[in-house]
């Protein structure tokens, strides 16, 4: 039997109505969220845009949280190399980014963002990171070339590798260098960055972040025994 009453009628109109109110406003609070992250984006890029060594630990306790968790490019296990806990260390890890990294840039406008709560969000872009002679953070193919040789030269007193290692080491060394010297000497890097955020007494900052440049083939870096062998 259906039910046609006025009244009937009427109530389904105003659920109907307090429904598409309700999503409405969880749009509007999404909407407001995200453009709240992209600011902090925004504040995170200018600090590499300004490399102002002498404000990084100011840039770092507006923008981390104490306890902040970062896992950069460079460290094999916690604590050691790049990955590190806490704001201490992150303004190491980012003064030596802005010092001698390159010059990083952050596709902010095509990042992924997910809200998982009005206080919590997950980012995740790409970015580009440049080496060249022109911006000051690159060497000249001269250069690179010279300092392989250095380092082949080295090689002979290593006591940490045996001869065969040592050999393919210097192939490995040697041949990397003449490559990218056909590549040129401007350098760019793509390079993956995630994030966490929490919202904090009204500010957004970063819980953990994770660097990683994407890898194809053999990983340069492996364990044998527990122990890390770099080619």
């Amino acid at each position: 039997m259906l039910i046609k009453t006025k009244p009937f009628m009427f109530s389904l109109l105003i659920l109907t109505c307090f429904h598409m109110s309700l999503k409405g406003q969880d749009t509007d609070s999404n909407q407001k969220v995200r453009d709240e992250v992209i600011e902090f984006l925004n504040k995170f890029q200018e600090g590499y845009n300004k490399k102002d060594v002498s404000k990084v630990k100011e840039w770092t306790h507006e923008l981390m949280t104490r306890d902040v968790y970062i896992i950069g490019t460079n460290g094999v296990f916690p604590n050691t190399g790049e990955w590190q806990v806490g704001i201490d260390k992150a303004e190491e890890l980012f003064a030596n980014d802005w010092k001698r990294w390159g010059v990083l840039e952050t596709d902010i406008n095509n990042s992924d963002i997910k809200i998982l709560t009005p206080d919590v969000a997950m980012v995740a872009m790409k970015a580009t990171v440049t080496k060249s002679p022109e911006n000051g953070f690159g060497r000249s193919n001269e250069d690179n070339i010279k300092r392989c040789l250095r380092r082949l030269t080295g090689l002979e007193e290593d006591t940490t590798k045996s001869a065969q290692l040592k050999l393919f080491t210097a192939i490995w060394d040697a041949g990397m260098v003449l490559k990218h010297t056909e590549l040129g000497d401007t350098f760019v890097w793509p390079i993956r960055i995630s994030m966490v955020l929490i919202k904090k007494e009204g500010n957004w900052k970063m819980a953990q972040t994770h660097y990683s440049y994407p890898m194809f083939g053999y990983p340069p870096i492996r364990l044998i025994d527990g122990k890390v062998v770099t080619y």
